[in-house]
């Protein structure tokens, strides 16, 4: 008994020693994927300053360059990018490049005025702007909903391409927190604009598209999942139609 208990523990290592290794493989595959989206970033823009800050919160290279093969595809006069950062820098200099405006909101004050500053520092500031705007109530079909405060955003021409990647989801008490995006935006978006969302493996994303497509015309024109290996949270590329 004594016997069969040690080689039960022995395995029970091993397979954890396994576990441990398959996990690190994955990792290892999911960073070699971001340094090469990081690479053909680099090689499609010249940027005149550095990027930083890559990992954790800010928006993958994966995703970023998802996000510029759509805007050199598209050509869009108007991006408004729901959370600002990394994305913002990379539209704008789509947008140099190709003519138009990214406007991007962040609810944070200190994190809006980072953002300035980087895009300043880009010499991009003809070519972005930030937003300030905080979390506020909405009434949506009888549900409250805590979203960028309106009153804050611009008088803007029709948003050829809508960015969504805020507000953050992290440690915020209400689900699906960027649900608000389609019902409060609808009235500015162009007929046939896109909508690029960022982190749509993620539960409240996937329940967020989900119930979106359930209420407006939206097309899928591009899903590529984390499941399969296609990019590291998952991003979704959709078509809007009145």
């Amino acid at each position: 008994m004594a016997t069969d208990d040690k080689l039960d523990a022995i395995l029970g290592k091993l397979d954890a020693i396994m576990a441990a290794q398959r996990t690190l493989a994955a990792e290892q595959r999911i960073l070699y994927r971001q340094v090469e989206a990081l690479f053909a970033l680099y090689g499609q823009i010249d940027f005149n300053a550095p990027l930083l800050d890559m990992r954790g919160w800010a928006t993958s290279p994966d995703v970023l360059g998802v996000l510029l093969r759509w805007i050199q595809r598209e050509r869009p006069a108007v991006i408004l990018e729901l959370g600002g950062g990394r994305s913002t820098l990379v539209s704008a200099y789509a947008c140099q490049q190709n003519g138009g405006h990214v406007y991007a909101i962040d609810h944070d004050a200190d994190f809006a005025e980072l953002a300035r500053e980087e895009i300043a520092a880009h010499g991009l500031s003809d070519h972005a702007t930030i937003i300030h705007a905080p979390l506020v109530e909405h009434r949506i079909d009888g549900e409250a909903w805590a979203w960028y405060d309106m009153a804050h955003l611009p008088d803007l021409p029709p948003i050829d391409l809508l960015f969504v990647d805020g507000p953050a989801q992290h440690n915020h008490p209400q689900s699906m927190l960027r649900y608000p995006a389609l019902p409060l935006l609808a009235g500015l978006l162009a007929d046939g604009a896109l909508i690029v969302v960022d982190d749509a493996d993620r539960e409240h994303e996937r329940r967020v598209v989900a119930r979106w497509r359930t209420a407006f015309k939206l097309t899928v024109l591009q899903d590529l999942s984390a499941e399969y290996g296609q990019s590291e949270k998952g991003v979704k590329v959709l078509r809007w139609a009145r």
